[in-house]
């Protein structure tokens, strides 16, 4: 029947050949009518008659009747005449799309289609009715396909999903109240969840079809084999697919609302190629990397082990309902092993970019309560008594850390002095202790006055139009910053051409972060201090030296402009970095760092209650970050934006290093440069884990019950009642376990400069007491009679530690000055954590 195809030049359509006979019926008629002249065209076709039933369509030509080329009188005389006439016809093929059937028959056209809208970044309502159509299709337990709709919903539907789509609160809340009750196990209600949101979807994909066929793409043929579709579509999204990944798995740092915009639209189209029966060639094939959407085994997705930061004990977990992340805000979507969740606090944290950046530190056990009450990094949750009473809390360790600091401070420096003497510590360590001690007595309780705030900011208020925070957020071209000429002049040399887009990326990322530091001057720190938001000594912790930052920063972009302007293409550029990163310069970077992020943990902790507990500040933070120049980001984003700069830095240098020659007269600059911003991360994380050890100190000095030893008169007690937590520095800490007559104990091991304690955790406190954790050391005297009391207090020089033989996450601590020698034998939370004491303990004893 199908013969020949024409090409109708100017549209979108196509026309197939086909011969049909057709047979009048009962009622001596054909059925169809005739419209046109020449060509002649089937101009209607009655449903159910002979012709609908033969294959003749409205608007199909007819080329020939009875094997004779005819006009439209000729026809109508010619079929008059007989009971049944072959027409040979041109069906008219409209290129389209059917949202019911994105999958088959025509993969090609939706590959296509699928193209042109991620090029545009509008994929968001097509990918979401390819992935509901092959969950329609897909065959599975309830378990399984709740499972599934959690994967969707969570990529597509909830509040800051990667690729929201706008379908209206009650669809989104009934889709996830599937995923919610584990009572809806009926097939029908797991089948037809999606069918609202399609049907919303729906006309936005063929609104936007309607454009791409305006751009005249090619669209294929509509006529090819299944097969000959399936290549076409894998020829047109294995390349994309390709360089998604590549993206995804670079070592370079990017947000994680870009990475999982990248990651869903990678695992829609794995998911739509296997669905095409294309199978990955292998597991290092990119299909095979790459996680794809309604998989039953997802058990080997993400990461395995364990992990440790920020004192947070991290487990890998599947989620299958809907959580945020405590990092940034956003929902946790994702296939397999998709989050971090805290075994101590059950802080919830993304994986990937989040985890990588992580501020806030682990806030210890909950306390157990009658009545349900959400984490301070949740949405909702707790009454308004209670969020008042956390704010309540914190303000009153801030006073309390702020008096400890002053006496604190006077002992350090007197230490430091000592130090340098005594002690075998670098220079380095010095300035840190210095720099972190300044810090914490900087901000005294004297209140000052908020127009005194105001007018120390009005000198930098800047013009309307700020040149500095009208920067693009993409990186432009760099043939078409320096002119096409300029970029001749090295069209053959590919390394150096790629060298100089990646110093670009440094000069315009450079821009970005001062545009950033300025947004929240501008638009956060000013309206916050003019309308008296927070009470003054917040606002100073929420933004303690945001001018130094933007000096410091404004100064590095001075010189890399000056060296733009010398040539179109740079010559030098890592001696610039050496300049800024190294010496007083960058001691000064240094310094500006850890005095802005030491005490950022807490104090984005305080905010995040403070916004919670307060609707109107809420509504008052989402208006600063309205304002256009804030799209797609948040005040916590903002703030936590210097750190990831920092780290961007060495790997934008590395690269930089890559595409220069050896001989290059900048290439030792480049490597000195990494050196330098490698020197300055690893000072200013220093820093910033000497401030929150110290916060870790007065969160459990504030915890600690000590009346177990205070009320003791036992005489080898009474040395230890003066023994004071804050008199000494906090070098590490992590929870432990010790077996003892009355079971196991969860002990908290703190390691001091000086000193080594053990602490007892018990509903969120601590309690400093002496027990029987230890055992008599086998090899102590026997003669002699154990001590009736065990003082968990040991000085570093008093003891020896060594791994235990029998357990591979245990170490033994042996307290050798004690009379018979104890051994303390404890369990870390793994193995790495063991080790780490190990490591840790031996440092000190140095």
């Amino acid at each position: 029947m199908e013969g020949r195809r024409y090409s109708n030049r100017g549209s979108d359509a196509e026309l197939t050949q086909k011969i049909i006979l057709v047979h009048r019926d009962n009622n001596n008629k054909y059925g169809f009518s005739l419209a046109g002249h020449n060509p002649v065209v089937i101009k209607a076709v009655r449903k159910g008659c002979p012709a609908d039933i033969a294959g003749v369509k409205a608007g199909d030509i007819i080329v020939k009747c009875c094997k004779t080329l005819l006009n439209h009188e000729a026809v109508t005389e010619l079929i008059k005449g007989l009971q049944k006439v072959t027409l040979t016809l041109a069906e008219r093929h409209d290129i389209t799309i059917d949202c019911y059937s994105l999958l088959k028959p025509n993969p090609e056209v939706t590959a296509t289609f699928l193209r042109y809208l991620i090029s545009k970044e509008t994929q968001n309502n097509l990918l979401f009715l390819l992935m509901t159509e092959a969950y329609a299709q897909k065959s599975g337990k309830p378990k399984d396909k709740r499972r599934w709709i959690y994967e969707i919903a969570t990529a597509f539907l909830v509040h800051t999903a990667p690729l929201d789509i706008s379908v209206g609160t009650q669809i989104t809340y009934s889709v996830v109240n599937v995923i919610q009750d584990e009572n809806i196990k009926d097939d029908h209600s797991l089948s037809t969840v999606f069918l609202a949101a399609r049907e919303s979807s729906r006309s936005e994909v063929l609104q936007q079809f309607a454009e791409f066929k305006k751009t005249k793409h090619n669209l294929g043929s509509g006529t090819k084999t299944e097969a000959a579709e399936i290549e076409a579509s894998e020829g047109i999204l294995t390349p994309l697919l390709n360089r998604l990944m590549e993206s995804i798995e670079s070592p370079l740092q990017i947000s994680q609302s870009t990475l999982d915009i990248q990651s869903v639209t990678a695992s829609s189209i794995a998911t739509f190629l296997r669905f095409l029966n294309y199978e990955p060639a292998s597991n290092v094939s990119v299909l095979g990397r790459c996680p794809a959407f309604l998989q039953k085994d997802r058990s080997s997705v993400g990461p395995q082990e364990d992990c440790f930061l920020k004192g947070h004990r991290f487990r890998p977990v599947a989620f299958t309902t809907t959580k945020y992340c405590g990092q940034c805000n956003r929902v946790i979507w994702g296939i397999g092993k998709n989050a971090y969740q805290c075994q101590v606090c059950d802080f919830n944290v993304h994986i990937s970019a989040c985890a990588k950046s992580l501020l806030f530190s682990c806030q210890g056990r909950k306390k157990k309560s009658t009545t349900k009450r959400s984490a301070w990094w949740s949405f909702t949750g707790g009454s308004d008594k209670s969020k008042s009473d956390i704010i309540k809390n914190y303000e009153q360790r801030r006073r309390e850390e702020i008096n400890i600091a002053k006496i604190a401070n006077k002992k350090l420096l007197s230490r430091h002095h000592k130090s340098d003497s005594s002690e075998n510590i670098t220079d380095d360590e010095v300035r840190i202790r210095k720099i972190t001690a300044n810090r914490r007595s900087r901000f005294s309780l004297v209140n000052k006055k908020f127009n005194e705030l105001v007018v120390s900011d009005d000198s930098d208020d800047g013009h309307e139009n700020d040149p500095e925070i009208d920067i693009p957020a993409k990186v432009p071209d760099w043939e078409n910053v320096v002119g096409q000429e300029v970029a001749n002049e090295i069209i053959n040399n590919d390394l150096e051409t790629k060298r100089q887009r990646v110093i670009l990326e440094l000069i315009h990322t450079e821009k970005l972060h001062l545009k950033s530091l300025k947004i929240l001057r501008k638009y956060f720190y000013k309206p916050i201090v003019r309308n008296r938001i927070f009470d003054v000594n917040f606002i100073r912790e929420l933004f303690p030296n945001l001018k130094d930052l933007i000096s410091i920063h404004r100064d590095i972009i001075k010189a890399m402009e000056k060296r733009q302007a010398e040539s179109g293409i740079i010559e030098f550029i890592g001696d610039i970095i050496v300049d800024k990163f190294s010496g007083e310069a960058g001691y000064t970077l240094k310094e500006a760092y850890i005095i802005c992020y030491s005490n950022q943990s807490l104090t984005l902790a305080m905010l995040k209650e403070k916004v919670e507990a307060d609707p109107k500040i809420d509504k008052f933070i989402k208006d600063c970050e309205s304002t256009p120049f804030c799209k797609h980001t948040t005040l916590v984003n903002l703030i936590s934006s210097g750190c990831l700069r920092l780290m961007r830095y060495t790997l934008l240098l590395d690269q930089i290093a890559k595409y220069t020659q050896v001989d290059h007269p900048d290439f030792q600059y480049a490597v000195k440069a990494i050196e330098c911003t490698k020197d300055v991360s690893a000072f200013v994380n220093s820093g910033i884990r000497e401030a929150e050890n110290y916060q870790t100190l007065v969160s459990i000095q504030d915890n600690l019950d000590r009346s177990s030893i205070d009320q003791s008169n036992n005489p080898f007690v009474i040395e230890y009642k003066a023994f004071d937590l804050m008199q000494y520095r906090l070098l590490h800490f992590d929870d432990v376990k010790s077996k003892s007559e009355v079971g196991e104990i969860t002990l908290k091991a703190l390691l001091l400069e000086g000193y080594f304690v053990l602490l007892e955790v018990k509903d969120d406190k601590y309690y400093l007491k002496c027990d029987n954790w230890a055992e008599i050391e086998p090899h102590s005297t026997k003669d002699k009679k154990m001590a009736n009391v065990q003082i968990p207090i040991m000085r570093i020089a008093d003891i020896n530690v060594h791994a235990s033989k029998t357990d591979k996450r245990t170490f033994v601590v042996v307290n050798v000055a004690a009379s018979p020698q104890l051994a303390y034998n404890l369990e870390a939370e793994s193995r790495n954590a063991k080790d780490e004491w190990l490591k840790r303990i031996q440092d000190a004893q140095k």
